[in-house]
């Protein structure tokens, strides 16, 4: 008389194959999660500096000259215009995220502050050059590459 064999279950072959294949899904998942993280930073740092362009258009209608370089005088002259704001000032023309400011400086997706120059030196040097301003995050590397690189700017 034949006995069978009652136990079932999963070798140990097959527990280690499982587990393989869940985290060869979970590390793809992981990678295009990063990918789709590092995209989500890029557009909020262009859309940062689209919108610090806009604010600082209406400072220059307002007040005839863009604020001095420097990102905190950058946020100071934008917020409140300073212990005493400029002639013609009447903003705020942006208000920051106070998670946004740290030190009176306002910061990139990747906690590095945004650099500000008046004038701007990258938009040519004819007639109308000290009529740009220069705004830019050193991206993801967190390194100063004056524009290039992965840095984000506004020329």
């Amino acid at each position: 008389m034949k006995m069978k064999n009652s136990k079932s279950g999963f070798t140990l072959i097959e527990m280690i194959t499982v587990l393989a294949i869940i985290m060869l899904i979970a590390s793809l998942v992981m990678a295009a999660g990063q990918a789709a993280r590092r995209k989500a930073y890029e557009a909020k740092a262009k859309a940062a500096i689209a919108s610090l362009e806009v604010a600082l258009g209406m400072y220059q209608t307002d007040v005839g000259t863009y604020p001095a370089s420097g990102n905190s005088n950058l946020v100071t002259q934008l917020d409140s215009g300073g212990a005493t704001p400029p002639t013609g000032w009447s903003g705020p023309y942006m208000q920051f995220d106070t998670a946004e400011i740290v030190g009176g400086q306002f910061m990139d997706p990747w906690h590095t502050a945004y650099s500000y120059t008046n004038p701007g030196s990258n938009h040519g040097t004819g007639a109308n050059h000290t009529f740009y301003i220069d705004i830019w995050s050193w991206g993801p590397n967190k390194v100063n590459n004056s524009g290039a690189s992965d840095d984000i700017a506004n020329w």
